[in-house]
């Protein structure tokens, strides 16, 4: 018990600084918790200042074809902001790069997981740079998480986010953290 205690409740989150990161949710009259849309989290980026850094996420899945059997992955689309915020670094490669995640950006690339990086890609250091499939769309191998790097959902795959202020305002489906 004090082990599943000690995990949960007692260690502190493997991010930098982590009680100065808290979770941000619109409201509504019949609610607490209200994801963000995408012009709602543009707005607060330029607008909000008593935060140093806002970062959106926003769930999704991939399958990963070809190198052996289909896969079907859990992913993550985030902004750059997300990595320095936690203080979290690859171990291998970079994080994505603000024009990484601008819409329209020509270059599609992705983040592996340490964990679906041993069990799929056998912890090849040569995964950077490599072209994965994922559902139909090819994308760079730009790093791999560390191994200790959890986040909500254990994503397999980080890909970049790019929020727009055309996308509706009705859909609210980002989470927001600072």
């Amino acid at each position: 018990i004090f082990s599943v205690a000690n995990a949960v409740l007692l260690r502190p989150f493997p991010y930098h600084q982590p009680d100065r990161i808290v979770r941000v949710y619109e409201t509504n009259p019949t609610t607490d918790l209200f994801s963000v849309s995408e012009p709602n989290y543009l707005d607060w980026r330029q607008r909000v200042r008593g935060m140093s850094e806002l970062a959106a996420f926003g769930g999704a899945t991939a399958s990963l074809l070809g190198d052996g059997d289909p896969q079907q992955l859990d992913a993550l689309t985030t902004t750059p902001s997300l990595f320095p915020l936690l203080g979290v670094r690859p171990i291998l490669g970079r994080v994505f790069g603000d024009d990484e995640a601008k819409p329209g950006a020509p270059a599609r690339v992705v983040m592996l997981s340490y964990a679906l990086w041993q069990t799929r890609f056998g912890g090849d250091p040569g995964v950077i740079g490599r072209t994965l499939n994922l559902s139909g769309a090819s994308y760079e191998v730009i790093g791999v998480m560390p191994p200790g790097f959890v986040f909500p959902g254990n994503p397999q795959v980080w890909e970049p986010l790019a929020p727009s202020l055309s996308a509706p305002r009705g859909d609210r489906r980002l989470g927001v953290i600072g």
